[in-house]
């Protein structure tokens, strides 16, 4: 499961969505959410959820034991009038239970988008308000599954995790509530070149030893 909720901070989704509740109410809310999501992994399956740091001091109440932290950072941030610039979203994942522990042999906890050049982009700053760069749901999905594997997103949005599965050669589902979304999310998949197959080796004849 690759997926960015809601992030109960205020973001106008365009769906009658109130995204700033009461954080108890919020929790309850996620906390459904993953019970009902979480049974459709296997086990061993990730899960990667895109959350606020606004939230952290909640986290140990919503997510399941043993969630650790992948730090999606980023190669250009929009400065704020803060102290300290915000360079990276945190990204909670955790296992379902015990399984192929080499999914992520020789890989990082951490990517850096390259979503300066996105920003630049101003056809893709109206896809949705809170997009997520298609380069590092790529290296979630190529780290953490295989290609016979399914990937679920219960939050599409514009479709950046079904484009990063399609182009990595993995099946996906995605679930989205608002239409235009998914208008969206079709068109990225139609535009999205299919990967092609490996080609077979090229066999070579095999060499007769010359009589003696």
């Amino acid at each position: 499961m690759v997926t960015d909720p809601p992030f109960n901070v205020g973001f106008d989704y365009g769906t009658g969505y109130n995204d700033r509740r009461p954080i108890a109410e919020y929790g309850a809310w996620l906390r459904t959410v993953i019970a009902e999501t979480q049974r459709l992994v296997r086990p061993g399956g990730w899960s990667f959820w895109w959350m606020a740091m606004r939230h952290c001091h909640a986290w140990h109440d919503w997510f399941p034991p043993g969630w650790r932290i992948f730090a999606a950072a980023k190669n250009f941030a929009q400065f704020r009038p803060t102290d300290i610039q915000f360079s990276w979203d945190p990204v909670i994942f955790w296992q379902n239970g015990p399984g192929r522990r080499h999914a992520f042999a020789g890989k990082r906890d951490w990517h850096v988008a390259n979503n300066a050049a996105a920003v630049l982009r101003t056809a893709e700053a109206h896809w949705h308000p809170c997009r997520r760069p298609l380069d590092t749901v790529s290296y979630l999905v190529s780290i953490a599954t295989e290609p016979d594997d399914v990937i679920l997103d219960p939050f599409a949005g514009s479709g950046t995790t079904l484009v990063a599965a399609q182009a990595l050669g993995r099946r996906a589902i995605g679930v989205e509530i608002e239409e235009r979304y998914c208008r969206i999310a079709v068109e990225r998949l139609r535009q999205q070149p299919l990967p092609l197959p490996e080609p077979e080796p090229v066999r070579q004849p095999a060499l007769m030893e010359e009589d003696s």
